[in-house]
């Protein structure tokens, strides 16, 4: 009896296939490693060189009288857009539940395929609403206005992303113990009192990742004439090409990116498990008061609106169809190259990715299994500027002389985004069926052929799921793009982005609407996949 309840508790796809082939495996590792770590290693060794022959430049690492008001300014920004964003979606996902049965549920993918849509998108999408406000309020209301709309769009940049982790954080409570909150009969209770208390480490999770993106985003805010510290690392490394300078003025950021990915780690993989489990509808209509329920209605009209208003805007800007077909043949080189590096990026990973998500799985309980989960997911801390600086560090010397090539951009966004595609793998592997992977122990003719025909299949949702995210992501990628794209190369991202401090704002329109075009289909192509399909714990009772 004990023995079949250790089994039964077994999690999904144990004990792991590499067991049996581990030379893949160590590859693969190794492969995943090298690549998301790289950056790091480069801007260490970078640093600790410049620092033995210069070691007057530790002082860039002590807070200027200039640069400590810029990091303060930086984290309350970052701040106010995750809370901003976190409540907003706290109030709307449950109208946009599966378990409601409201329209509204069916407009989900529309929202969340917008999630990969870069900030910088929206930043020219609410451009026109504030040169109307200071133009009547004048000039006096300028660097108001710049911190109002940076922390607006912000938010309306990252709410999709909320709204996702809201929901997958909601369906994520075990269904008996949302079926028992329903005896309460009062579904504002329910909500206030049950789902949202066990929801809330995934929901603090979300806050986390939405806080470490607006600290590490300078884009918004230098459209918005608004400075902030993670503008300062790329100063910083354009004043004279040392990255032990970037590195240093970069000291705080890597120490709150450090501890906030660090904090996320496996709880960060929860939500990648839970992410498009199957759910029934609730039992009965959900019934929610009416002060509750014009809140959820008016968050509601606010997500829809952060949705239309890009849309709209972008449409208008961009002019006619003539117009916006001839700024499109303008950018087709660049358009050709991003869709080159980003299908590149996305496919690329995904050999390691699997490799990371099945050394993850194997991990045990203890220091080891911090270790790797450590291992794996610190870079996502790292700013994107010292990203592109790091791997000019590496692949600057030789053999590995590959800086100035077209390999450069795919290396920056794989270094980059990696870690995400791997927790997304990870994810789908915890949602195989167990008596699935145990009948295919019991009748495969040799691991190789129950991974080729069981588990592969299996893991087909999670792995195209997890390639169309990184194409998404790719696509968008500004801050380390910016700084290792080769001379006379060029992506959508970088031509929008100068467009956007040079004013065509016709010709940008129509770049920034194929943008969002390509990255709706891509974030809800990898909704639909990741939500094929799955089993999660308990569901066959529920």
């Amino acid at each position: 009896m004990a023995a079949a309840g250790k089994a039964q508790r077994r999690s999904p796809g144990r004990p792991p296939a590499w067991r049996s082939v581990p030379l893949p495996l160590l590859l693969g590792v190794a492969a995943y490693l090298w690549l998301v770590h790289a950056p790091l290693l480069g801007l260490a060794w970078e640093t600790g060189r410049s620092l033995v022959q210069h070691p007057e430049l530790l002082a860039q690492a002590l807070p200027t009288e200039r640069r400590l008001p810029l990091l303060g300014r930086s984290l309350a920004l970052s701040l106010g857009a995750a809370l901003a964003a976190g409540g907003i979606a706290l109030l709307a996902a449950p109208r946009f539940w599966r378990r409601h049965p409201a329209r509204l549920a069916r407009w989900r993918w529309l929202v969340l395929g917008l999630a990969p849509v870069p900030a910088y998108v929206h930043a020219l999408a609410w451009l026109p609403v504030r040169s109307a406000l200071e133009a009547r309020l004048g000039p006096d209301w300028a660097t108001p206005l710049a911190w109002l709309g940076s922390g607006w769009v912000l938010t309306m940049a990252f709410l999709p992303l909320a709204l996702l982790v809201t929901l997958v954080a909601l369906e994520s409570v075990p269904r008996p113990l949302t079926d028992a909150a329903a005896v309460l009969d009062d579904d504002d209770q329910a909500y206030r009192r049950v789902l949202v208390p066990l929801a809330a480490p995934l929901l603090l999770v979300g806050l986390a990742l939405i806080f470490l993106l607006g600290l590490l985003d300078y884009s918004v805010p230098t459209l918005y004439q608004l400075n902030v510290y993670a503008m300062e690392v790329f100063v910083a490394f354009s004043q004279g090409n040392e990255a032990a300078r970037a590195v240093l003025v970069a000291l705080p950021l890597l120490l709150v990116g450090a501890l906030l990915t660090l904090t996320l780690g496996r709880r960060a993989a929860r939500i990648a498990a839970a992410a498009g489990a199957r759910v029934r509808p609730a039992a009965r209509p959900l019934r929610w008061g009416r002060l509750l329920g014009a809140l959820q209605l008016l968050a509601a009209a606010v997500v829809l609106l952060q949705a239309a208003v890009p849309l709209y805007t972008l449409t208008r800007l961009a002019g006619t169809g003539g117009q916006a077909m001839e700024a499109l043949r303008a950018g087709g080189a660049d358009l050709a190259y991003s869709l080159a590096v980003a299908a590149l990026a996305g496919g690329l990973a995904l050999p390691p990715a699997l490799a990371a998500a099945l050394w993850l799985q194997g991990a045990c309980a203890g220091w080891s299994s911090r270790g790797r989960w450590m291992l794996a997911v610190l870079p996502l801390g790292l700013p994107p500027a010292l990203v592109g600086i790091g791997l000019i560090a590496v692949y600057n010397q030789p053999p590995l002389r590959l800086h100035g090539t077209d390999a450069m951009p795919v290396l920056a966004a794989m270094a980059r985004f990696l870690p995400l595609q791997a927790l997304l793998v990870y994810g789908q592997l915890q949602r195989l069926d167990p008596a699935l992977i145990d009948a295919a122990r019991v009748y495969q003719g040799s691991p190789l052929a129950g991974w080729l025909r069981i588990r592969l299949p299996l893991l087909l949702p999670g792995l195209a799921g997890a390639a169309a995210l990184g194409f998404a992501l790719a696509l968008g990628e500004l801050g380390a793009t910016l700084v290792v794209t080769p001379a006379g190369r060029g992506t959508l991202t970088l031509r929008i982005y100068n467009y956007l401090h040079y004013g065509a704002s016709d010709a940008v329109a129509a770049l920034c609407l194929a943008m969002v075009a390509l990255a709706l289909l891509a974030g809800a192509a990898a909704g639909l996949l990741l939500g094929r399909g799955g089993w999660q714990p308990g569901e066959a009772e529920a």
